[in-house]
């Protein structure tokens, strides 16, 4: 009797760890933005690209980093072939503006009309707006900055 007792509570760990892997293994991944498709249409200052065109594209995502939500609050990203050519979108979608996109030291900065975004190489993420002054500006807002 103890011996059966042993075993029934033996297969009843099993069962209970193996449907849990195989809740993890049919998990949705499509739903996380580092799962994206490599090969995007992107809406960029309203003329249509493909994230396969000029070599494919190199890409990050932003969300809070104090706390809050761990929406995506942007993406940022260059193509390959012409890395001076960057992107921004906002939050999670394919939607956003074209950017100029250059390293400053350590640093990668993208920037279009009033505003830059500044990703240091501790994975910061640096929000300026430009709109009302240009000199002394500190950030809007703070990131933590991941690559895809």
């Amino acid at each position: 009797m103890k011996f059966e007792l042993k075993r029934i509570i033996l297969l009843l760990v099993f069962f209970i760890a193996s449907i849990a892997m195989q809740s993890c293994a049919l998990m949705d991944k499509s739903k996380y933005i580092e799962y994206a498709p490599r090969n995007r249409q992107l809406v960029l200052s309203g003329k249509v690209f493909s994230e396969s065109e000029l070599g494919g594209v190199e890409r990050w995502y932003a969300i809070d980093k104090y706390g809050g939500s761990s929406k995506v609050r942007f993406q940022v990203g260059y193509f390959r072939e012409e890395p001076n050519i960057g992107f921004v979108l906002y939050e999670g979608g394919t939607r956003g503006e074209l950017a100029i996109c250059y390293r400053a030291g350590l640093n990668l900065r993208w920037d279009w009309g009033n505003y830059s975004i500044v990703i240091k190489s501790d994975g910061t993420g640096l929000y300026y707006d430009f709109s009302s002054k240009t000199t002394d500006v500190p950030p809007r807002e703070t990131f933590k900055v991941y690559k895809f």
